[in-house]
């Protein structure tokens, strides 16, 4: 019950209590009549009870002669006052009865609230905990998926890393493949290319070296000649006689194919030897001479000893002028292209035999034009 219901309660108690006390006093107080102004007196005689007796066996309430009703005897009055009070004590126990009842109901009321909110309560406390509880559970769960997440997260990363240098690792080695591939192309076609310019080139410088050597011997026929006749010396050579007498004039063949190139003079045979070695060497000189920068500037210098057969004892790279960062890498190849452009011209049996011993020791120098 809340307070406000309980003043409420205690007010209308008061109230019926004051109510109740003014209607026993009314039923109490006996009626007076009001006194003075103008009412008659009235007469009082005193008589013996016996004589009342006798003279008025049935009195009635009420006097004829003055119509005003007799007060009510002290039992009466007793008993309407024990009445009201009974009445007021009913009333009060009514009272409370009914205030009990709504006691009781309130009360039950309240309980059946406190038990339905207890309920609820105790309903929601368990809701809560199964809710706790399926909260935990999921965030378990939840957890889990992320642990398991995570963890397939970084298979597939390493999985793609993997791949990825796999990928990466292949692909350098396909443009490695590819990377040969064209360079071996590339090779292949500055090869094919240098070995069309080089067939090209080795017709032209045959025929030029053709058309030299044959310029040469004319020239060397003439010199021959006109040293024959008494005329002026070739220039750079020295005129060596045989047997103390210049040789009579020979022609620059003579003695070729293991012929005595009987009267040719030492000037004569070192011309022959010359122009026969030139005419063999640099053709396939030039064959297998490697190209690349400043290659034309090297000099190859070596040493040919020959049997008297014109064939080849001993061939020695004696060193190399004109060599730098640009052409170094070629020097080699000139010495391999050197040996064997000699190797590959021998034998030599255009050399006159009678003068072995110019040619059996040469040394020549050859370059790249």
């Amino acid at each position: 019950m809340t307070r406000a219901e309980r003043s409420g309660l205690g007010l209308a108690l008061i109230g019926h209590v004051a109510l109740l006390g003014l209607l026993s006093l009314r039923l109490v107080a006996p009626e007076r009549p009001e006194a003075g102004g103008g009412a008659e007196s009235m007469a009082v005689e005193l008589i013996d009870a016996g004589d009342a007796g006798a003279v008025l066996p049935d009195a009635p309430d009420m006097p004829a002669e003055t119509g005003i009703p007799l007060p009510p005897s002290q039992e009466e009055m007793d008993a309407r006052h024990a009445a009201a009070q009974a009445r007021a004590r009913e009333a009060l126990q009514a009272a409370a009865v009914r205030r009990a009842e709504q006691e009781a109901e309130r009360a039950e009321k309240a309980a059946e609230q406190a038990a339905q909110k207890s309920k609820a309560d105790a309903a929601a406390k368990d809701a809560a905990r199964k809710a706790e509880a399926a909260a935990q559970a999921a965030r378990a769960k939840a957890a889990a998926a992320k642990a398991e997440a995570d963890r397939k997260a970084r298979e597939t990363a390493a999985k793609a890393a993997a791949a990825k240098a796999a990928a990466e690792k292949a692909a350098r080695e396909r443009a490695a493949r590819e990377a040969a591939a064209k360079s071996a192309q590339a090779k292949s076609a500055q090869a094919k290319a240098a070995a069309e310019k080089a067939a090209k080139d080795k017709s032209a410088k045959e025929k030029a070296a053709r058309d030299a050597a044959a310029r040469k011997a004319a020239a060397a026929k003439a010199a021959a000649a006109k040293a024959a006749a008494g005329g002026r010396k070739p220039t750079g050579l020295t005129e060596i006689k045989l047997g103390g007498d210049r040789p009579p004039a020979a022609s620059p063949n003579a003695g070729s194919g293991g012929g005595t190139g009987g009267g040719m003079s030492a000037a004569q045979a070192l011309q022959v030897v010359d122009t026969s070695l030139a005419s063999a060497l640099i053709p396939r000189f030039r064959r297998c001479a490697p190209t690349g920068v400043d290659v034309e500037q090297i000099i190859t210098r070596i040493q040919i000893d020959l049997n008297k057969d014109g064939s080849v004892a001993n061939v020695t790279v004696l060193g190399q002028t004109g060599l730098n960062d640009s052409n170094r890498p070629q020097a080699d190849l000139l010495k391999s292209c050197a040996i064997k452009a000699v190797r590959t011209a021998a034998p030599f049996t255009s050399l006159p035999a009678q003068h072995y011993n110019l040619w059996k020791s040469l040394t020549k120098r050859l370059k790249t034009k």
